[in-house]
């Protein structure tokens, strides 16, 4: 059965308008006859054309219009006065160039990106509570590549351990990619909407991350370091580490971890991987690792308004105490609970002094900590000073049951 002439209508009007010359119909007539084309009907608005079934890129009205254009000629088009102009807008922020500045940073001190494969063994999987939202390959080539990964961990250790086998033990690695997850209890016609994917960003560190020379010993990775880059990349995307939230973590995947999270979301995991999942891969050093929730942290910046203001007038102030209080007990609560007690004048906690040993309690610890206040206003007065110190002091002996020395 032969195939039938492709039906396309054509406006005068619009062949004017996107040529940017008027052509009279005698010599669309004529171009479109040595193309071929079959001019069906005609009025004084266009014409009814019939294209031959070979020409499958002419099948639109732009399409026929471009090959007017072509036989009439680009150098015949005149050049007009008027100026038009197209904007474009892009949502703010912009992944890419997000991706790119956390790409240099981390490139500018001593990292390698590197790049793993979706498609990764069930088994990493088939023990973990998360497999109910594994999405599985109804036909993989093979159980190595049976389903798609949940998280960059496991491609990032399968990289540790390839370096570590070729005698590259010191790695500094960050990953950028998308993980997969299956939404059972999602219902509804598109069964695209029972799976979601985000993008997620990984950072890893074994072996040393600073090399030694004949000045300074070489500098082990450790969960400092790593906590050290996790807040440098936040810091650079201009996240207040204060508006974070501090949790730890109970994920199977790491020994020991901490969460930030925000709204009760978490926005980065990060620690010490368990030794069972680096032994699941030959490794025989310490591994770290994070993982950056990247959908969020998008969504963190996209309200964000950089705001600039001149420099303080007066000058900070800088107390010192130490307190004794229960092991369990974290610097992120004394640092949270100073701030709620010192709305004001309070500026930045920090902590310069830990001891646990036999000279104290069992059971307890102790810390020295650095407050730095300052008034936008005016100078401070040892008044001032000592009454915002009270108050915090008390603070960490009504809620935290601390002894506080040094006031």
């Amino acid at each position: 059965e032969p195939v039938e002439d492709f039906r396309v209508e054509i406006s005068f009007a619009h062949v004017d308008r996107l040529i940017g010359n008027h052509l009279d119909p005698g010599t669309i007539r004529s171009i479109l006859e040595s193309l071929e084309i079959r001019v069906e009907e005609e009025d004084e608005q266009g014409m009814i054309l019939r294209v031959p079934p070979y020409r499958v890129d002419v099948q639109r009205e732009a399409d026929v219009i471009e090959e007017i254009l072509r036989i009439y000629g680009f150098n015949r088009v005149e050049i007009t006065n008027g100026l038009r102009s197209t904007l474009s807008s892009t949502s703010k922020p912009d992944k890419e160039q997000v991706v790119n500045m956390c790409s240099d940073l981390l490139s500018s001190n001593g990292f390698f990106e590197m790049k793993s494969n979706s498609l990764t063994p069930a088994s990493y999987y088939d023990a973990d509570e998360m497999d109910h939202l594994a999405v599985r390959l109804s036909n993989p080539l093979s159980q190595d590549l049976a389903l798609m990964r949940q998280n960059l961990l496991f491609g990032g250790l399968e990289a540790i351990a390839y370096n570590i086998n070729r005698k590259q033990n010191d790695l500094k690695l960050y990953e950028f990619g998308n993980c997969y997850f299956h939404r059972a209890e999602k219902k509804g016609d598109n069964p695209l909407e029972k799976y979601k994917e985000a993008f997620h960003m990984g950072i890893y560190l074994s072996g040393n991350v600073q090399q030694g020379n004949w000045i300074q010993k070489p500098v082990e990775a450790s969960f400092q370091q790593l906590k050290t880059y996790v807040e440098m990349v936040l810091i650079k995307l201009g996240i207040d580490l204060l508006d974070l939230e501090c949790a730890g973590s109970e994920n199977p995947n790491f020994a020991e971890a901490l969460i930030y999270l925000q709204n009760n979301t978490p926005l980065v995991e990060f620690g010490r991987v368990a030794q069972q999942k680096v032994k699941q891969f030959d490794i025989k050093q310490t591994v770290f690792a994070a993982e950056f929730n990247w959908d969020l942290v998008l969504k963190v910046l996209a309200g964000h308004r950089i705001l600039f203001k001149p420099l303080p007038r007066f000058q900070v102030v800088t107390r010192d105490f130490s307190l004794m209080l229960d092991r369990s007990v974290t610097f992120e609560a004394l640092r949270t609970l100073a701030l709620k007690a010192e709305k004001k004048l309070l500026k930045k906690v920090a902590l310069f002094d830990v001891y646990e040993g036999d000279k104290i309690e069992k059971g307890k610890k102790s810390y020295a900590l650095t407050f730095t206040l300052l008034d936008e206003d005016k100078t401070l007065t040892d008044k001032q000073i000592d009454k915002a110190m009270l108050r915090i002091a008390s603070a960490f002996e009504k809620e935290l049951g601390a002894s506080v020395r040094g006031m």
